[in-house]
């Protein structure tokens, strides 16, 4: 497993296992270029958007690989990511950990989202939104609460809606209750998937709600209300 993760990771010459250079044919026709039928290849030299489908392909692979090859990538991986300086690919190898349900993997999603580039810390929000569970939960609301980048509060506010856990309503309520207009509109929605409610899409109501308010019924128009409407 060690020697197939190098190959797929590692942007130096793989001299250091007696291979100076690997054809991609070696590979199967699995790992073609989608865009290249004879993709140009340099002795030595992974081309990064070559990483990014081989990391697509662990994730892909992840539930049916055995939890002791799980656990060993996940520390792998968790090596490269620490070196990496392509942050795409960081944000890869941060999706790619988040397929894997290893002990380990969690805390590497929750470090990922202090990382410096917000598409990495992105790719964690999706990540341990998926995962779910307490953990994930309080990361995430610590996103919203904390974090600068817009984009990436908005993707933390939609992975708490994806954990389905209730207990996400604390972090959602910081969400409803900033100027944003974009976060507010996403906190609707994922309280929505979390608590089965149908309060329409006034934030009012649903800060209301997550105060613990039961927001009042709205009288539904009379006849003569409905018929005015009309004219």
């Amino acid at each position: 497993m060690r020697w197939w993760l190098v190959l797929t990771l590692c942007p130096v010459c793989l001299a250091t296992l007696g291979c100076a250079e690997v054809p991609l044919a070696d590979l199967g026709a699995s790992w073609r270029l989608p865009w290249s039928e004879k993709p140009d290849h340099v002795p030595g030299i992974v081309a990064p958007a070559e990483r990014i489908a081989r990391l697509r392909q662990l994730a892909e692979d992840a539930p049916k690989t055995a939890v002791a090859d799980q656990q060993r990538v996940s520390a792998e991986l968790a090596e490269v990511l620490r070196t990496e300086v392509d942050p795409m690919i960081r944000s890869e190898i941060v999706r790619t950990l988040g397929a894997f349900s290893t002990p380990a993997s969690t805390p590497l999603l929750q470090a990922a989202l202090a990382d410096s580039d917000s598409v990495v810390r992105m790719a964690a929000c999706s990540a341990l939104g998926k995962r779910g569970g307490p953990e994930a939960v309080s990361a995430l609301g610590e996103v919203i609460s904390n974090d600068t980048s817009p984009d990436v509060r908005l993707a933390a506010t939609r992975a708490l809606g994806q954990t389905g856990d209730r207990e996400a309503v604390g972090g959602l309520r910081v969400a409803l209750e900033d100027a944003d207009p974009a976060l507010q509109r996403r906190a609707v929605l994922s309280l929505q998937q979390i608590t089965g409610e149908d309060l329409g899409h006034d934030v009012n109501q649903w800060r209301q709600y997550v105060r613990g308010e039961l927001p009042r019924p709205t009288k539904p128009p009379s006849l003569v209300q409905r018929i005015r409407r009309l004219f």
